[in-house]
């Protein structure tokens, strides 16, 4: 018999990392009346659900060393199921699912996870008209690698060194990685993979002209927000409070990474029953309050570093312009 499938048209916002992701959690994809957002803003409130995202989206820290054998579709056909749990508690025909960690070849790994989510999608279509479109974050690439850097000081000193020693690595000896926010490769190939419409979300233009993008998302999703946005207070910011400077300030957080390397070698804790236990997961939240990120100095793109950076994104950034009309020099994106 002939079945007929709900249609469900879902938004799948991946990142990147330190593009304002937080502020579209909380202030934007949270503030639709006819548009449920789950994922990474755990508005689902379901631990066992976060648990499933976090086993199909893992991180790759250097201090985590589980090399342990992986079968990552065992998860995700889990993962599918409590996907439509959400698709069918909740009286909705639109869905936002949003995790940066998704787009994050900094921290995970890229590339699988692209594949995991054509992976989730295909489950879903077998019981649902799967109406998908994606959202990518973007901004000017200096802002980016340095904001990325500043807030992953701890680790990104242990590996780079220092900044300047970092934009060296990035743009010069191994080019593959500045290569990540060359946004028009990643967008066709979102396009080749995905075969749908892909929304960019401009941080630079959030700044700028906040109707104007608030209006480009609001059309994109086919909804409008249904109160005032209030964007004066900063979310998850790391960039110094200094009036009319570009400092970044440098987190440090060595505790954390150490007890994060221990955590990850002691097997008991990498037991799922462990940890998802409200008084481990009460512990780790009461260390991090404890040891929570300290600023140890700043960091800013001088002349040459941003002479370097432009250089590098420029040829990438001409052909952006075309691909979302827009003049993003007059954004002071190259």
């Amino acid at each position: 018999n002939f079945i007929m499938k709900k249609k469900i048209t879902l938004y799948l916002h991946g990142g990147f990392g330190r593009v304002g992701t937080t502020l579209l959690q909380k202030k934007i994809f949270n503030n639709f009346d006819k548009i449920f957002s789950f994922g990474k803003d755990f508005s689902t409130n379901n631990k066992s659900f976060l648990y499933l995202q976090q086993q199909c989206f893992r991180p790759e820290y250097i201090e985590l060393e589980n090399n342990l054998p992986k079968n990552n579709f065992y998860f995700i056909e889990k993962f599918s199921k409590k996907i439509e749990e959400i698709f069918d508690m909740n009286n909705y025909d639109k869905f936002i699912f949003s995790d940066e960690t998704i787009f994050d070849f900094f921290n995970y790994n890229g590339e699988r996870n692209l594949l995991i989510c054509k992976e989730l999608i295909n489950n879903l279509a077998h019981k649902y008209e799967i109406n998908l479109k994606l959202i990518l974050s973007i901004r000017n690439q200096s802002d980016i690698l340095i904001s990325n850097y500043a807030q992953e000081f701890t680790r990104f000193k242990k590996m780079y060194g220092n900044y300047e020693n970092f934009l060296n690595i990035f743009l010069e000896k191994q080019p593959e990685l500045g290569s990540i926010f060359k946004y028009d490769n990643f967008y066709n190939r979102l396009v080749s993979l995905f075969n749908c419409e892909v929304h960019f979300f401009i941080l630079d233009n959030l700044k700028k002209n906040k109707s104007y993008e608030i209006g480009k998302i609001e059309n994109f999703l086919g909804e409008k927000l249904k109160k005032e946005l209030d964007f004066s207070e900063k979310v998850n910011a790391n960039l110094s409070k200094v009036p009319s400077s570009k400092l970044y300030s440098l987190r440090s957080n060595n505790i954390i990474f150490y007890l994060t390397k221990f955590y990850s070698k002691v097997g008991f804790f990498q037991n799922p029953k462990v940890k998802n236990n409200l008084l481990v997961m009460s512990v780790k939240s009461f260390f991090k309050k404890i040891f929570k990120k300290r600023v140890s100095g700043y960091v800013e793109n001088n002349k040459e570093n941003l002479e370097k950076i432009k250089s590098f994104y420029l040829k990438s950034n001409k052909n952006l312009e075309k691909i979302v009309c827009e003049d993003l020099n007059k954004l002071d994106f190259f």
